[in-house]
């Protein structure tokens, strides 16, 4: 016994697969053709690194840059901080050396000897005050020039990431194992459609935006 029936026969299963969310136009290296079998993983699209290649180049030497600007800034602020470390004993030093040759009762110095002596010890806590004022400052700048280029280096860091899994999705593989469909070149039209027009199919060297659906696979 034979039945007939009409209907639509459908794929049990499909993905459509789009061009990446890479910013601008793309352009297609390759493709496969409608019709090709794909096993899950085969590569059914590449569009072009070029431009992505060339900012992941860029952010890495900014962060290049950057890794190295941090390391000599750390090195001078050591070689300062062990300086101003040296400079404050040697200011401490002279404070007490001052204070104690104040000290000196001065009927057996002199009231002139015993006033410069005085102003010696007020001129000594002067300089470390100053010194210490000045360690202080250049800290703060420090920190704050380090803060500076340290988010300079964060921001090529996320740029050269981002490059890297932009570069990563313009390969576009078969989800499973089936048949591929690829999408009409809509932009042949010129943007003019009429009944009965037909468009090529897309194939290497065809330029579209991200987010548009390439091909997609049916099993």
């Amino acid at each position: 016994l034979d039945v007939h029936a009409t209907g639509e026969l459908r794929a049990g299963r499909s993905a459509s697969l789009s061009a990446p969310p890479a910013g601008g136009r793309l352009r297609l290296l390759q493709i496969v053709e409608t019709g090709t079998p794909v096993k899950a993983g085969d590569v059914v699209a590449e569009f072009d690194p070029a431009e992505q290649q060339y900012l992941l180049e860029q952010a890495q030497s900014e962060l290049a840059e950057a890794d190295e600007a941090i390391t000599k800034m750390k090195a001078d602020l050591a070689v300062q901080t062990s300086q101003d470390q040296v400079d404050l004993l040697t200011a401490r030093f002279d404070v007490r050396r001052a204070e104690l040759d104040a000290r000196s009762p001065a009927n057996l110095i002199g009231a002139n000897e015993a006033k410069k002596r005085q102003l010696a010890v007020e001129e000594a806590k002067r300089r470390l005050a100053q010194l210490e004022e000045d360690m202080q400052s250049r800290v703060t700048t420090s920190r704050a020039s380090l803060a500076v280029v340290d988010e300079r280096r964060t921001k090529a860091r996320l740029a050269a990431e981002r490059a890297q899994q932009i570069i990563g999705s313009l390969t576009l593989r078969s989800p499973f194992d089936g048949l591929v469909v690829v999408k009409e070149n809509t932009d042949a039209s010129g943007g003019m459609f009429f009944t009965g027009m037909t468009l090529p199919e897309l194939r290497a060297g065809d330029s579209m935006n991200s987010g548009r659906i390439v091909l997609e696979v049916y099993a």
